[in-house]
């Protein structure tokens, strides 16, 4: 367990680093944990980049080239080839 609590730690460590990196960059926003109430270990650190700012392939090969490893997470669901064919429409949940 102790091993556990030393990547959970890096994890979260990472996250305070990437927290830094973003904060003061518009159309740049690195999910976190809403407040104390809520804990997360960050073994996955996910950024939403505003096309208009910059693209993901851009982003990607930054990391790239600074030993961050990145990957794309997945196209939501309305936008699969199954689903295309549906109407979206966007809710916004409130928490």
């Amino acid at each position: 367990m102790k091993v556990l609590g030393n990547g959970v730690k890096k994890s979260q460590k990472n996250h305070d680093f990437y927290q830094q990196i973003f904060k003061d960059i518009d159309g740049v926003n690195l999910f976190s944990a809403i407040n104390e109430d809520f804990y997360s270990n960050y073994w996955l650190n996910t950024v939403l980049i505003d096309d208009c700012i910059l693209s993901k392939e851009n982003v990607k090969d930054f990391f790239s080239q600074n030993n961050i490893e990145t990957r794309y997470l997945w196209n939501p669901i309305h936008l699969q080839p199954l689903y295309n064919k549906y109407i979206f429409l966007e809710v916004i949940f409130l928490v």
